[in-house]
């Protein structure tokens, strides 16, 4: 503390004034000559200059900083004085894949306190502030279809056909092993036999790792259909198989003594569904 004299001789123990062309003195005194009074008293007003403080932006769990961690913008703070937070970009910072920038947090992974670019009311607090940038994971979904037609196939997907409901499900988190069933979807003479989804998303679920939507198709087996081939007193000929739409393998001519073979013809079905092929 220095001490100002008045030529009156009061003695008031403050800062020297910042008015230096009306003091004079050195060290520790400063004298006022030009008060205007050479007896009774006066008057002095104090000035204060507005500490500044630091802030530090930081990229928060899921963001990328383009240079150092965190990013410190010197003297951004200024007390009493109205301030705007940064955007992202201003940060240098980037979303990390598979999340969205949600504002600035005062913990790392904690609410947002501060949107970003956004006017801030007068700063009131003696110290700098650190932000953390805070993310959403990105929501996505798992939708269904009864998948495409096999090649060759003869026969269409039922007109009722209904595949299972869409799946939400969020970035980076676990989605649920997918439906075991087509729902309603059907075609006549094939099997359900799975799933064939984008992204790499399988059956047995896991974590979903990919930032974008998927769609898993139904895919088919043909049934295999038995064979019993009755040669009617003819040699024996051993049961063989087919597939719905394929064609079907003739087993060798059988012989009958006092006959020519003459072919064969269908006798009988197991269901309606299950139609004979056909011969080559």
């Amino acid at each position: 503390m220095k001490k100002i004299f008045l030529t009156s001789g009061l003695v008031i123990c403050m800062a020297c004034p910042a008015f230096a062309a009306e003091v004079t003195g050195t060290g520790n005194e400063c004298v006022i000559n030009t008060l205007g009074v050479d007896s009774g008293s006066a008057s002095l007003e104090a000035l204060w200059d507005a500490k500044s403080y630091d802030i530090k932006y930081y990229q928060g769990s899921h963001g990328t900083a383009a240079t150092t961690d965190p990013a410190t913008f010197t003297g951004g703070l200024t007390y009493d004085a109205a301030w705007t937070t940064k955007t992202l970009t201003e940060a240098g910072i980037t979303e990390a894949e598979g999340y969205t920038f949600q504002g600035w947090g005062t913990s790392i992974d904690g609410a947002v306190v501060y949107q970003a670019g956004e006017a801030q009311s007068a700063w009131t607090t003696d110290a700098g502030l650190s932000l953390y940038a805070i993310y959403s994971a990105n929501p996505h979904t798992i939708s269904f279809t009864c998948g495409d037609l096999p090649e060759n196939a003869s026969s269409t997907f039922a007109q009722d056909g209904v595949a299972p409901a869409t799946v939400n499900v969020t970035y980076d988190a676990a989605y649920a092993a997918l439906p075991t069933t087509a729902n309603t979807c059907a075609l006549p003479g094939y099997a359900f036999a799975g799933w064939s989804c984008t992204n790499g998303i399988v059956a047995a679920g896991g974590t979903y790792s990919v930032d974008a939507d998927t769609v898993c198709k139904a895919t088919w087996t043909p049934n295999t259909i038995n064979l019993t081939w009755d040669s009617q007193g003819g040699t024996e000929i051993a049961p063989t198989t087919c597939t719905y739409d394929g064609s079907i393998t003739l087993p060798e001519e059988p012989t009958k003594t006092g006959y020519t073979f003459g072919g064969w013809t269908v006798t009988s079905t197991t269901s309606a569904s299950e139609q004979n092929p056909g011969q080559e």
